[in-house]
């Protein structure tokens, strides 16, 4: 299954998705260049910094971050600070036991917030990040809005106010 936001757009060939889906590898749109997959742990302590560093309120997808420590599986899970705007689930990477698992932990830990828009994002990620061999899509090749390379980017996921400005989208 592939999930492709309405709001991006293909520039030219995408031969690592042809491939990831030959070979039935996850992959999500990564954040920045050379990402990898990274323990859950280590996306939890750099949540807990941002999120104690500041007064405003958290976004949901810092504050899922900051509490997967909660997660009864946490030592053992992988993450991908990546968008689901433009995600690959190969065949049989994963099973709804899993996901209502994930999810009864979030409810647990942050009540009705893990209803909230962008919670959706970070389940995502966390599918990818655990489903076998997954990939980080190359950045900027495949990017946000906001890291085009007028020279590499080949996809471009158009997040937020992004599509509004500057007459790119």
């Amino acid at each position: 299954v592939i999930q492709l936001d309405s709001d991006t757009l293909t520039l030219a060939p995408i031969p690592e998705v042809l491939s990831a889906v030959h070979s039935n590898t996850s992959f999500a749109i990564g954040t920045w260049d050379n990402q990898r997959l990274e323990s859950m742990r280590s996306r939890q302590e750099h949540a807990s910094r941002i999120l104690h560093s500041s007064d405003a309120p958290a976004h949901i997808q810092v504050l899922a971050e900051a509490n997967f420590d909660k997660l009864r599986r946490f030592n053992e899970l992988n993450y991908i600070r990546g968008c689901s705007g433009f995600s690959g689930f190969g065949k049989n990477s994963f099973d709804k036991e899993f996901i209502e698992d994930i999810s009864s932990g979030f409810f647990a830990a942050l009540g009705d917030r893990w209803r909230e828009w962008g919670s959706e994002q970070v389940m995502s990620n966390i599918v990818v990040a655990n489903s076998g061999d997954a990939i980080v899509l190359p950045h900027p090749k495949y990017c946000d809005c906001t890291k085009i390379d007028s020279d590499q980017t080949t996809f471009i996921h158009f997040i937020g106010t992004c599509r509004f400005a500057r007459n790119t989208y």
